[in-house]
């Protein structure tokens, strides 16, 4: 009777893991709510996320000295007014000498410059922007990026894209100081995107990929750190987490993305906070070959408002830097 209730059982929990995993994707243009899982068990939804644990702790490759592609803390810039759903951040930083937007990778278009997307804005009242003197992660009073989701019309978002990119990276790192407002993830289910990048065929939901870090709780309100490569909202390929450092809210901290590009198995990821791990994968960074397309250098996107973020300081190479 026992082995009769077990296999009676095991249906039901897969029915109803397969229901929670479809209700969390309501998004078809940005991220959607990470798979809930209660943390406290041995279940897993759709992936593994310990499939890091036993491989190296970096690529096995030569290290090599790295470039820095653009590093900016928003002096002596200018945001524009809006324009269609775009804002764009033009001019010289006056104290790092780089121009915005960022031209990495052949991003340098005209046709489809970088900037602000801001997404189902319900015509601007829905998100601000805005470049803000505040005091800084160093104590001193510096100029941020200032962003704030006000309420979500239908998957409202306002990342920051770098677009058109024409290169994949051989190596890319990315690096700045952010703070979040201190109760956005708090409570049960809770969820917010912070970056990501997504290849020319992701919207197809099979062909393409994406890359997104999520600041989160579970449906029991533990907090966690999550890094996720997926082929579709609810498609994750690889899936990392970290429940053991906690969420930094309403605090700055430093965010260091590490990626490799590769289809195949040579390729690594890893996320950094405050010089810590928050997770690392050793595998593919894109799927079937696909080309990258854009880079949500920061995001600000969740299922919890109103949402809002101060960011400083960022920094690209094309490799980590010494």
């Amino acid at each position: 009777m026992k082995l009769l209730q077990q296999l009676t059982y095991i249906p039901l929990l897969i029915l109803a893991t397969l229901l929670l995993v479809v209700a969390c994707g309501k998004d078809d243009i940005g991220p959607s709510t990470p798979v809930a899982t209660d943390t406290d068990t041995d279940v897993e939804v759709d992936v593994d996320s310990d499939v890091d644990q036993d491989g190296p702790t970096e690529p096995n490759t030569p290290p090599t000295e790295a470039d820095l592609l653009f590093k900016s803390g928003f002096e002596g810039v200018t945001l524009t007014e809006r324009q269609y759903d775009y804002q764009y951040i033009i001019g010289k930083d006056t104290e790092t000498g780089y121009y915005w937007p960022p031209t990495i990778l052949g991003s340098a278009n005209a046709s489809e410059p970088s900037g602000i997307h801001n997404i189902n804005d319900d015509n601007g009242a829905a998100i601000d922007n805005a470049l803000e003197v505040v005091t800084g992660p160093h104590g001193n009073e510096t100029t941020t990026l200032f962003q704030r989701v006000n309420y979500d019309v239908q998957v409202t978002q306002a990342p920051y894209q770098i677009n058109d990119i024409k290169e994949n990276p051989d190596e890319l790192y990315i690096s700045y100081w952010m703070k979040t407002d201190a109760s956005s993830v708090q409570g049960i289910d809770k969820w917010r995107a912070i970056w990501e990048y997504k290849t020319e065929n992701y919207a197809s939901y099979s062909n393409g990929f994406r890359m997104i870090a999520f600041m989160a709780t579970d449906i029991r309100g533990n907090s966690y750190w999550m890094l996720q490569g997926d082929t579709s909202p609810q498609n994750p390929i690889w899936q990392v987490r970290n429940t053991e450092i906690p969420l930094i809210l309403g605090e700055w901290f430093k965010v260091e993305y590490h990626i490799k590009w590769s289809n195949e198995q040579d390729g690594y990821a890893s996320m950094k906070v405050n010089g810590q791990l928050i997770g690392e994968h050793h595998g593919v960074t894109t799927h079937n070959n696909d080309n990258l397309d854009f880079i949500m250098l920061t995001q600000v996107y969740g299922s919890n408002y109103p949402m809002y973020q101060w960011v400083d300081d960022v920094e690209i190479w094309d490799g980590v830097p010494e």
